[in-house]
């Protein structure tokens, strides 16, 4: 339970500028399955906001999966 973690501050623009300053490296993210679909435009996954999209990405490094939200 709980909330759910916040971001880093800036982490969307740290990983695709490919940012040093701690885990997770840029490489790491271009290589998970939520970027993946954001790269597929039927998925419409690049509508969602950095916040959404942070969430997705640190449940795929966590448990090795992740849930695509109703919205998408």
């Amino acid at each position: 339970g709980g909330r759910p973690p916040r971001p880093p501050r800036g982490f969307l623009c740290w990983v695709f500028l490919g940012g040093a300053r701690g885990p997770p490296p840029a490489r790491d993210f271009y290589s998970s399955q939520v970027y993946a679909l954001l790269e597929q435009e039927n998925t419409k996954l690049w509508h969602l906001s950095p916040l959404t999209l942070f969430h997705m990405y640190d449940e795929e490094r966590k448990t090795g999966s992740f849930s695509v939200p109703e919205e998408a």
